[in-house]
């Protein structure tokens, strides 16, 4: 990619493709380098994208001004992302939750938008190579930082799955990296690709390659296969024409074995053996941290296939209620933590890591077909372009495609279209995709109307000026919000936390106010906890674990008839197999010295079937816990200890817990049984006073 002063203007009204690569490499190094505690990278991302691809599209369409016409060619492709677009706006009508919406249309906006900007680029095979360079550079900005968080972490970003690059986690870095690499073997046959340029290609895509690696991302592991099968097979079909238009000599043969040596070497490399910089992610909160993988699974869940497998039954759910058009844009959050859908396991995630599944949610059958067609058409597309062009000429078209189709595998098991990254590069890609049908086999239907020049330029004036306020409401809020949200968040005075409620909720900003309000609950800050929940509970006041967390944190407030009132709330709510209204309310009750209500609770909890009792582990951790509480209830210690060994195993606690029940009885040398069990783990979590008695009495084995 050149590096010398550009105009903006390129040349034949078309902008000039070098401001294009300069937004991907901007958007690459885009995150919050400065706002440490409180964050949202995808946010930032978003920012940076919404403003960028506006501005270049405005100026590629101020460009077409010159003349008095307006010539609107149509095709299939165009259409159908049309309909889309305009069902997926259609959608906030019947809403569930409009700010939601909004949020999740202003993403869909970066796409249609990076689409009118790839209609108005040139195709000319120097403007496609530079944009190529473009996406090559970008990727190997992601990786470089990803590989350098990987070995030696010198960077203040925290990540929530190392080495997330800017991107906060490992899976969303990987997602626009699917849709670029492809595009490395057009450069590297390119005629245009010589001496250091082709060194610089196969080093760049080395050190890609070698995040991906670093990764160790199934889902996208599975996308590169499949993209490399179907470029092979291109090559394969085309190998007796490939000399006609390819170009290979000894310098990329040397270059490449350069590159392959690079990988051999940086993936046997030990990232323990180098500096890890862990302090900036124990204060890290950004909406990616909860919600990115499987995020809450009541802290209990083995993440695995099977709960991925969960996440996709709360989405079938949602759609089998919602089926024609669906709960509206970015609704499958709302749905999961605030309308019934939480199950015992899935009761956090803000995305089921399905985007055709989250699509059925969101715009329901309706919104699917129409996807299809979309698919269908560039599929069409594809292959006309290919029948009616040169191989030199299609190759590039036929790496997006299969760019497309690798991302679309990804999207199977990850959310790349939740995000504001993949989202501009499949507008950008089904854009030029779209132009070159044109180009090849004509639109099915031109639409020529008069429009003068002056007209053009109000109404783009107009549009431009629409567009600011929209965003000002939106991402300025956001952004500011945030600001103060982190501000508010170092004074440990969240006094002021209404800051939050800007015109139109930022979607990511319930993931970062519960993350937020959980960290200072697991460090025992009941005060700044409840603030945050409070203010959580506005947006979603039917949110399971954010119901617990606030009753508990009321209780250890000494707001008892508070939590008793939440605690009540949350037991109507939960589904089977949670049982945190149990816990409250003999939290409460055991406070209060209510014993009789404590009992029946107790009791009440016990007699749930097993099957449901079992799944997760805090339930017979508490319910051990509250043996101790009375000597009427530890006659149930050693079956409910029992239980926990069986489904769960090991865990300090419950060693310590039941010590201590047989230290209460006397039984002293059960007690030190159990007790030197956790001495032997290193259990860390001993009540030393336990230990010193029982030393006291020569039960305990000196190591």
């Amino acid at each position: 990619m050149d590096t010398e002063k550009k105009p903006i203007h390129g040349g034949g009204n078309n902008l000039n493709v070098f401001w294009v690569g300069v937004l991907l490499i901007a958007l690459a190094v885009a995150a919050p380098w400065f706002n440490l505690t409180v964050s949202s990278p995808e946010l930032v991302k978003s920012y940076i994208a919404s403003f960028g691809v506006s501005l270049l599209m405005f100026l590629s369409l101020y460009y077409k001004c010159n003349n008095s016409e307006v010539n609107l060619k149509i095709n299939y492709i165009k259409l159908t992302l049309f309909l889309l677009f305009i069902f997926g706006t259609l959608s906030t009508l019947w809403s569930i939750n409009v700010d939601f919406s909004v949020s999740k249309w202003l993403l869909w906006l970066i796409s249609a938008f990076s689409f009118i900007l790839a209609l108005n680029l040139s195709i000319e095979n120097n403007s496609l190579t530079k944009l190529s360079w473009g996406l090559i550079l970008t990727a190997g900005v992601i990786a470089i930082i990803g590989i350098l968080q990987y070995l030696f972490d010198p960077f203040s970003l925290a990540q929530n799955a190392m080495p997330a690059s800017t991107f906060g986690n490992k899976n969303i870095a990987i997602q626009p990296i699917i849709l670029i690499l492809p595009l490395s073997i057009f450069l590297l046959l390119s005629k245009q690709v010589q001496n250091l340029k082709a060194w610089a290609l196969i080093i760049i895509t080395s050190l890609v390659i070698v995040f991906i690696f670093y990764t160790t991302t199934r889902s996208a592991w599975l996308a590169f296969v499949i993209e490399l099968i179907l470029i092979a097979l291109y090559l394969i079909i085309n190998r007796i024409k490939l000399r006609e238009w390819s170009h290979w000599n000894k310098n990329k043969g040397y270059a490449t074995i350069f590159g392959i040596l690079i990988i051999l070497v940086l993936i046997n490399l030990n990232p323990n053996s180098f500096s890890n910089n862990s302090v900036v992610n124990d204060l890290f909160v950004d909406s990616s941290t909860i919600y990115s993988l499987t995020d809450s699974v009541s802290g209990q869940a083995v993440l695995s296939s099977s709960l991925r497998f969960e996440m996709w039954q709360t989405a079938l759910n949602m759609y089998y209620d919602s089926p024609f058009i669906g709960t509206g844009l970015g609704s499958y959050s709302q749905n999961l933590a605030n309308e019934g859908y939480a199950t015992w396991v899935i009761n956090n995630t803000t995305h089921p890591h399905n985007d055709l599944l989250e699509l059925a949610v969101e715009l329901g059958l309706i919104g699917l077909l129409i996807f299809i067609t979309v698919a269908i058409s560039l599929t069409i597309g594809i292959v006309k372009i290919i029948k009616n062009t040169s191989n030199g000429e299609n190759f590039f078209y036929y790496l997006l495609f299969i760019a497309l189709i690798g991302s679309f595998v990804n999207m199977q098991f990850s959310s790349p279209y939740q995000m504001a990254f993949p989202l501009l590069l499949f507008g950008l890609y089904s854009g030029l995709i779209a132009k070159q049908v044109d180009k090849t086999v004509g639109p099915f239907k031109t639409i020529i109307f008069p429009l003068k020049v002056v007209y053009k330029k109000i109404i783009l004036g107009i549009a431009t000026t629409l567009i600011l306020i929209i965003f000002y409401f939106t991402y300025y809020c956001w952004i500011n919000t945030y600001n103060q949200l982190e501000k508010i968040n170092i004074s440990k005075d969240f006094t002021n936390i209404e800051i939050v409620e800007t015109p139109i909720y930022h979607e990511g900003m319930s993931g970062i106010l519960y993350s937020l309000g959980g960290s200072y609950f697991r460090h025992g800050r009941y005060k700044q906890s409840s603030q945050i929940d409070e203010q959580l509970l506005k947006i979603w006041p039917n949110h399971l674990d954010t119901l617990w967390r606030l009753s508990y944190a009321k209780h250890k407030l000494n707001q008892n008839t508070k939590a008793l009132e939440l605690a009540t709330k949350l037991k109507e709510l939960e589904p089977q197999g949670l049982y945190y209204s149990y816990i409250a309310q003999m939290y409460i009750y055991s406070s209060t010295q209510e014993i009789s209500k404590f009992h029946q609770t107790f009791k009440e909890l016990l007699s749930q079937p097993e099957n449901f009792l079992k799944l997760n582990a805090d339930t017979y951790r508490f319910l051990l816990f509250f043996t101790l509480s009375s000597k009427d209830l530890s006659q149930y210690a050693q079956t409910i200890y029992d239980k926990y060994k069986q489904y769960w195993g090991y865990l300090c606690e419950v060693e310590n817990n039941i010590a201590i029940h047989y230290f209460n009885l006397e039984q002293f040398e059960l007690s030190a049984q159990h007790t030197m069990e956790a001495i032997n783990r290193n259990g860390d979590c001993l009540n030393p006073q336990l230990i010193k008695l029982l030393d006291e009495k020569g039960l305990i084995e000196k190591k």
